[in-house]
């Protein structure tokens, strides 16, 4: 038994010596960059240096100023399509389930009357009026760039590229196709604005009075629209008036030294021009409003009309509609 474990202590000590001749020499854990070995060299499909001088190269830097323009512009674009497709769900939606869905039909809205108009206003015109100013913008901008509107990249062309970015909207003309626009909506906007009040007194009204079936009504709509409401939607035009304000005095806070002399000219002009349309607009809308003797009836023509009458006139109230109700 001796022998034997003498000869196991032997085997492992012998085992011992073997692991202990493996150990490296030195146990030294500082880095030595003398003695470092020397890295496998790898290759790469870039030649490293000529990438850095590549790297180093400016590239065409736009002008903050003129970035800032520039995407003054896209946000007008781009929020007047997103306002035009909100304001469209009231027809495609709200509107046409009034119309052809059975369960509804002449049973909200009185067949022989104009609820439905004071209800939804002239705001099918309205998102009309929004997609040809979007149009008009964008078919000029491409005109004067020669980038084509319908490219996914046309806004990020055009960053690309400030020269090209430069003269396009030295040339755009914006002044001009803004005030067209100012024009055609005009009294369109003020005829929605004067009467939104009395609208949304109107809906609220409809809750009221016939309660089960607006909710179902209004229940499947808000499914169809992506649970965008009819109130947010009916409200969107008046908030649009003072969000073309901010994007005007934008315009014209960006673009000087990059739209022409003669368009900066018009453009101020034109700014103060919509701060006085909006300032009167506003007391219009004001007065109105304080006048108790409303017919549900009148249609939004009918009371930009008369209160233009009564206006011109300078009278202290509204004409009396008692007679043009005891005669429905």
């Amino acid at each position: 038994v001796m022998q034997e474990c003498n000869a196991s202590k032997r085997g492992r000590d012998e085992e011992d010596k073997e692991i202990i001749q493996k150990k490296p020499p030195s146990l030294n854990l500082v880095w030595d960059a003398f003695n470092e070995p020397s890295q496998k060299k790898t290759y790469s499909p870039l030649d490293l240096h000529k990438f850095k001088d590549y790297m180093s190269l400016e590239s065409p830097r736009i002008d903050p100023k003129l970035s800032n323009l520039l995407q003054t512009i896209q946000n007008l674009v781009e929020t007047e399509e997103k306002y035009a497709r909100v304001l469209e769900i009231s027809n495609a939606v709200y509107r046409r389930e009034l119309h052809e869905n059975r369960k509804f039909k002449n049973k909200i809205l009185n067949k022989n009357s104009n609820e439905e108009l004071l209800l939804f206003g002239n705001i099918d015109t309205i998102f009309s009026l929004s997609k040809i100013f979007v149009r008009s913008i964008m078919d000029s901008l491409s005109k004067c760039s020669g980038v084509k509107f319908s490219s996914d990249t046309f806004w990020t062309d055009l960053k690309m590229n400030p020269q090209l970015a430069s003269e396009a909207l030295n040339s755009l003309k914006i002044s001009d196709i803004l005030e067209s626009h100012f024009h055609k909506i005009k009294s369109t906007y003020s005829s929605y604005a004067i009467s939104h009040q009395k609208q949304v007194d109107f809906l609220e009204d409809l809750k009221k009075k016939k309660t089960t079936i607006f909710y179902k009504w209004y229940g499947e709509c808000l499914k169809k629209s992506n649970y965008i409401k009819l109130e947010d939607i009916l409200k969107r035009p008046v908030e649009r008036l003072e969000e073309w304000a901010n994007i005007v005095e934008d315009i014209l806070l960006y673009g000087d030294n990059f739209l022409s002399k003669d368009s900066q000219t018009k453009l101020s002009n034109f700014n103060t021009l919509y701060l006085v349309f909006m300032r009167d607009l506003k007391r219009d809308v004001s007065e109105y409003g304080q006048n108790a003797s409303y017919e549900f009836s009148l249609t939004p023509t009918e009371i930009i009309n008369l209160y233009g009458n009564f206006t011109s006139q300078g009278k202290k109230s509204l004409p009396d509609f008692s007679e043009k109700r005891s005669n429905q």
